[in-house]
């Protein structure tokens, strides 16, 4: 096998777990996943707990620090809904290091309101590990989507944050009851190594 055909099967090991990698946003560029640190590309197939694994490879507890929350008619990824017509609670957050205050991933839901009972946007809104957590906590019957990946340099919403480093952004669907939930972009920082 030539180089070429080498780095395309080990890049499938990855990209195989990605259902729309061909609809991601054009301001997202390639990443070469062979020079991607180990736990990054872990992070990126990871589709629960990205609180406690971020935790785990910063060796600090990490928080949902909710920036905004809102009610929208409208989003521009809302299609990823599939057909949901109703209130969009969107929701910002930056997940920090509970020690340091260090911002470690920006992270946005748009949350099919109407498909939701009061009890899980409520425990969604309190839990301070953030969604994932939350709904993992509930234990309603759910699945992940992952959609697709790539390197960004902005996050997935304006933040003043941001220090203009790469960052490693993805998006994916959460389903409950056969009907997507959630469309979550996250945009983590990829520190130099």
């Amino acid at each position: 096998m030539n180089r070429t055909a080498v780095r395309r099967q080990r890049d499938l090991v990855v990209t195989d777990f990605f259902k729309a990698q061909q609809n991601r946003p054009a301001d997202l560029a390639d990443i070469d996943l062979a020079q991607l640190p180990s736990h990054l590309r872990a992070l990126l197939v990871t589709d629960s707990q990205v609180t406690r694994f971020l935790g785990a490879v910063r060796l600090t507890p990490i928080l949902a620090d909710v920036q905004a929350s809102d009610v929208v008619m409208t989003e521009r990824n809302a299609a990823w809904l599939d057909s949901y017509v109703g209130p969009i609670v969107r929701r910002r957050v930056a997940l920090r290091s509970a020690l340091s205050g260090q911002v470690h991933c920006w992270a946005q839901a748009l949350l099919a309101q109407n498909r939701l009972s009061e009890s899980v946007l409520s425990a969604i809104d309190e839990h301070p590990s953030g969604l994932g957590a939350a709904l993992n906590e509930l234990r309603p019957e759910n699945r992940r989507e992952l959609l697709w990946f790539g390197q960004a340099t902005q996050p997935c919403w304006p933040t003043e944050e941001h220090d203009g480093l790469p960052l490693l952004s993805r998006a994916y669907r959460i389903w409950l009851d056969d009907k997507p939930i959630a469309f979550v972009e996250e945009s983590f920082i990829t520190p130099p190594r």
